[in-house]
């Protein structure tokens, strides 16, 4: 039996994303999702959740990447933010060496300020499930692991996602880059004592590895409900670079191997 997570990213982003999500939840499709804090909709997010009965199906999706942060001294950092006080991406550059290099101080300190906010916020608004996400996977930067990983601990979170170790690649350099990757982003993130599960992935990636995987492993799978402008539920391409597939397609997959998945929760995996 494979036990499965189906996580929605991106809870509380629109109320487009908002009432997608909780709909997949009620119909059963999606297992848990991840609360952004700092987005337009997230009260709109807690209270529809609070009326169906579905706050223990809810985790933190820290967001240090777009929107406008919860404390002052972020707004005016570069490493974090533009001129317009709005989270800017610079510090997950692309550029090798400054993946590698430690914040200074300074840096980690305010990001330090902003995640502790951030899980205030979510404490505060009566969620029990102590589990973290972030984000564009914001909280798997090699830089900024160290800070958002301890101020999570001193919260007593439970759990976290692990890196994508599945992703399907058609180039050689990227079948290459990747596991290497997650292994190494796996080792970083081992001293915090943080549960995950075995695997973490989109639709394409859980297909091609089902028939390998061993009885009882875990699996974390991503998605991105939204609705159309027809109405009908789905998963936005134009939100997620990850290759995800319509919702209706995960439905099936899911049910049509009813028999050898167990759906399950954060809270399943927790230590």
């Amino acid at each position: 039996m494979i036990k499965l997570i189906i996580n929605a990213d991106d809870y509380g982003m629109n109320p487009n994303c908002t009432k997608a999500i909780t709909e997949c939840m009620l119909k059963g499709w999606v297992t848990n999702t991840s609360l952004m804090v700092n987005m337009p909709s997230c009260e709109e997010a807690v209270e529809q959740a609070r009326q169906n009965d579905l706050l223990d199906r809810i985790g933190l999706h820290l967001n240090f990447t777009q929107g406008v942060p919860l404390t002052e001294r972020i707004r005016e950092n570069p490493e974090f933010c533009d001129e317009n006080g709005e989270f800017n991406w610079a510090f997950r550059s692309r550029g090798f060496k400054k993946l590698l290099r430690p914040l200074g101080t300074a840096d980690a300190d305010v990001l330090a300020e902003e995640t502790e906010a951030q899980i205030r916020r979510y404490l505060d608004l009566g969620l029990p499930v102590r589990h973290f996400d972030a984000h564009h996977h914001s909280h798997l930067v090699y830089r900024v692991i160290p800070t958002v990983f301890g101020v999570a601990k001193k919260y007593g979170f439970k759990s976290v996602r692990r890196p994508v170790n599945v992703a399907v690649r058609q180039k050689l350099r990227a079948r290459i880059y990747y596991p290497i990757n997650a292994w190494w982003k796996t080792v970083k993130m081992r001293p915090y004592g943080f549960a995950f599960t075995d695997y973490m992935g989109a639709l394409a990636d859980f297909r091609a590895l089902y028939g390998t995987l061993k009885n009882g492993a875990t699996f974390d799978l991503m998605v991105h409900p939204m609705y159309l402008k027809d109405g009908e539920l789905d998963m936005s391409g134009e939100m997620s670079d990850s290759g995800l597939r319509p919702m209706q397609e995960t439905v099936s997959f899911v049910d049509g191997h009813s028999g050898e998945i167990e759906k399950i929760s954060y809270k399943d995996i927790h230590r």
